[in-house]
């Protein structure tokens, strides 16, 4: 149990800061980076399922 939650902590934060990092690389889509690595937190860091909950009303008000 502590592992698979060690895991998303660390899978979550990686893909996060590789996110951030990505922003200044044109290659790299860090927005979407960044919004995949909220969702692997956010089951277990409530401000990261705070974010994911705006980004979704974001992108339904969008359409």
């Amino acid at each position: 149990m502590h592992t698979k939650r060690f895991g998303r902590i660390v899978g979550g934060t990686a893909l996060t800061g590789a996110g951030v990092a990505s922003l200044a690389l044109p290659i790299l889509p860090g927005v979407v980076i960044i919004a995949a690595g909220l969702a692997v937190l956010a089951p277990e860091v409530p401000a990261a399922q705070r974010a994911v909950d705006r980004i979704r009303s974001l992108i339904h008000r969008s359409e």
